[in-house]
């Protein structure tokens, strides 16, 4: 399971816990473990780190109580907004990944 964590933005936010795991597992069809080893297979990583980010966001307009239904376009446009390097931080503290490591989405598998 992911570690419980929110990160708020100018007009959005991440929400990493629980209910997060439950909306991306249902999303992804596969469990958080499944989803990060789609993260490094060409053809299937963006898609991946979508729904993984997706169920942040989900999770997150649900704790606020907005009422926002979150759309797979609208996270790709968060995760723009963002950039690169704060939506990796955000990826490795929400699954609790030491500072110093590579995200696991990163390298993909190597095949012989």
């Amino acid at each position: 399971m992911i570690g419980k964590t929110i990160y708020e933005y100018d007009g959005f936010g991440f929400k990493f816990g629980m209910y997060a795991s439950a909306i991306i597992e249902k999303e992804s069809g596969t469990s958080i473990s499944g989803l990060i080893k789609r993260m490094g297979i060409e053809g299937e990583a963006t898609q991946a780190i979508l729904q993984y980010f997706y169920g942040g966001a989900v999770a997150y307009e649900a704790h606020k109580k907005t009422g926002r239904k979150i759309t797979m376009d609208e996270v790709a446009d968060m995760l723009e907004q963002i950039g690169d390097q704060e939506s990796v931080r955000i990826f490795n503290e929400s699954l609790g990944v030491p500072k110093n490591s590579e995200a696991p989405m990163t390298e993909g598998p190597t095949q012989p």
